[in-house]
């Protein structure tokens, strides 16, 4: 063995071997150096010792070991892993006790090769597979209880409509459970969004022909399908700020918004609970005002200035659909905008509610229209 280590090791190679546990494994990786933030920062295993030949480490109470392949190179399996673009090929490191929620945190900030995110399984974990740099697969996570989910992303764009509009009308308090039902009548514990690009993208096409779309449908049953969008159960305004979701489409997801208020909200009756297109904004703001943005301190109110750059332009987009919503000629359509603009603590929005004041407009109160403009609407 070819060793770069000057002076002693952690201890005896003999006694640190008789420690180790009836099943232990040691893998053989091109630079350890490259491997220890993974190992340590990404898994979060303790480093017992490193050096550049040869790591102990442990991973809560099961030991284990990483050798630098120079190390190897005069035992036969130094062979065996030369030219190999990816090592350890069908097989997986399983761990169970480790959040794999809080693994997908770290390896998404350090950059590794995540084979497939945090999610439950009929086997009984909740877990998550991430590849160490040269290639070994680690799956980790914890007992869970099975959960059914329901997904949408499945669905042809066809039955995602279907799924939304295609109910009958319950009453409101039954919103969430009745979203947690599929059409077939089977209920599930939770909504899939694990392909939220996909589900994006069916609500662009949707909102860019949704007069077409929703024609044969009842204004009860549209109303209820725009409280499902955007309700506890589906919770669609998680998707448009999803950041795996490219930063375009979620801009042309926001810019179709305004064709459902041109060509739809003013042909949509006023009845007594119908509230979604009024509610919309409203509840879409919810989802963005929501950690890890910054808030300003002792209000619900979201500081503008210490936004990063793709939420200002987020930002900045729903601000330039809510001013062209509130453009058009119609009071629903209005009454939405300023009741929106009420929620998006956006910097021009008080000068872009106090033209409004200052018209004389008595569409609306006065004391209604300062709380748009002060970010104080209910």
């Amino acid at each position: 063995m070819t060793k770069t280590r000057t002076g002693d090791a952690f201890m005896p190679a003999d006694e640190y071997g008789r420690q180790l546990p009836k099943f232990s494994v040691n893998l053989l990786v091109r630079s350890i150096a490259d491997s220890l933030p993974f190992y340590a920062g990404v898994l979060g295993a303790t480093v017992r010792y490193s050096d550049n030949d040869f790591v102990a480490m442990r991973l809560l109470d099961w030991d284990f070991m990483l050798h630098a392949d120079h190390s190897y190179d005069h035992h036969p399996l130094f062979q065996r892993v030369q030219n190999v673009k990816e090592r350890g090929a069908g097989a997986e490191l399983r761990v169970l006790g480790i959040d794999p929620d809080e693994v997908e945190k770290r390896a998404r900030a350090a950059g590794c090769t995540i084979l497939h995110e945090a999610k439950h399984f009929p086997h009984g974990w909740r877990e998550v597979s991430v590849a160490d740099p040269d290639g070994y697969v680690w799956v980790v996570g914890v007992p869970n209880f099975w959960i059914d989910e329901l997904s949408l992303s499945s669905k042809t764009f066809e039955e995602y409509v279907r799924f939304l509009f295609d109910r009958d009308v319950v009453p409101d308090d039954a919103h969430f459970n009745w979203y947690l039902t599929d059409l077939d009548g089977a209920i599930y514990d939770e909504i899939d969004r694990s392909e939220p690009a996909v589900l994006v993208g069916y609500m662009t096409r949707l909102f860019s022909d949704f007069a077409a779309i929703v024609a044969g449908y009842s204004p009860a049953q549209v109303d209820q399908g725009v409280w499902g969008i955007w309700g506890e159960a589906v919770r669609s305004y998680e998707l448009v700020f999803d950041t795996s979701v490219p930063l375009s489409q979620r801009l042309a997801c926001i810019r179709s918004m305004y064709v459902v208020y041109k060509d739809y909200v003013p042909t949509f009756p006023t009845a007594p609970g119908l509230s979604g297109f009024n509610m919309w904004w409203d509840l879409l703001l919810h989802g963005f005002w929501t950690a890890p943005r910054e808030f300003v301190p002792g209000t619900y109110r979201g500081d503008f200035s210490k936004l990063d750059e793709e939420s200002r332009i987020m930002l900045d987009e729903m601000f330039e659909t809510l001013k062209l919503i509130l453009s058009l000629p119609n009071h629903e359509c209005q009454h939405a905008a300023l009741h929106g603009l009420g929620h998006l603590y956006h910097p021009q929005v008080p000068q872009l509610v106090q033209q409004v004041i200052d018209s004389g407009s008595t569409e609306f109160r006065l004391k209604w229209l300062e709380d748009c403009r002060d970010g104080t609407v209910l």
